[in-house]
């Protein structure tokens, strides 16, 4: 009877735990996100943190209209309740939001950000430039082809930024074939970054 009963309790926890990463993967962004300065700076106080209290999750509406987010009260805390967070932005922006990123990474998955590793990491000890040019790096910031097109009409020499981006696209198509491998794949992304 008891064997029944201990049964019982690790299926139900088996379960409980597969329903519980379903419900945050279905609170991570995807696709196309791109972050005004208002929301970026706001980003930048969340990175940044307040005296003891660390970053824990940041929030954005889908078009990257509003953004709220929360911190953890120690050092060590769990992610929190995200699907209330997420609940709690929407009754505030009034339209779909979703979770941007958990302590200093970047989990908004857009087809550059993988939402994992170092790339998607945020140093809140760089400077705001250097944090605006990593935004725009991974997609988030600017708008990579209008700026391109005019810098490129006044000078040849400034950085092709599509060119950028289709770049690190054809390096995430030959990682998913498998043609690199992963550590390939990301010595090259890195190369690119810098």
């Amino acid at each position: 009877m008891v064997r029944f009963y201990m049964k019982k309790l690790l299926i139900i926890i088996i379960l409980s735990l597969f329903v519980s990463k379903s419900t945050f993967a279905k609170t991570i962004g995807e696709g196309e996100l791109k972050l005004g300065d208002n929301i970026m700076q706001y980003f930048w106080q969340y990175i940044k943190g307040k005296g003891s209290k660390k970053p824990g999750t940041f929030v954005v509406a889908i078009d990257g209209s509003y953004a709220t987010y929360w911190y953890c009260p120690e050092s060590r805390c769990s992610v929190g309740d995200e699907k209330n967070y997420v609940k709690m932005c929407e009754v505030d922006a009034n339209i779909e939001c979703k979770v941007f990123a958990r302590s200093r990474t970047i989990k908004w998955k857009n087809g550059i950000n993988s939402g994992k590793g170092n790339l998607s990491k945020i140093n809140s000890k760089q400077s705001y430039d250097a944090f605006k040019n990593q935004m725009t790096q991974l997609g988030f910031y600017g708008n990579n082809e209008k700026t391109s097109k005019k810098k490129n009409k006044k000078t040849s020499v400034e950085k092709d930024d599509s060119g950028f981006v289709k770049k690190i696209k054809e390096l995430n198509d030959m990682y998913k074939s498998g043609v690199l491998t992963k550590e390939e794949f990301t010595k090259a992304k890195e190369k690119l970054l810098d």
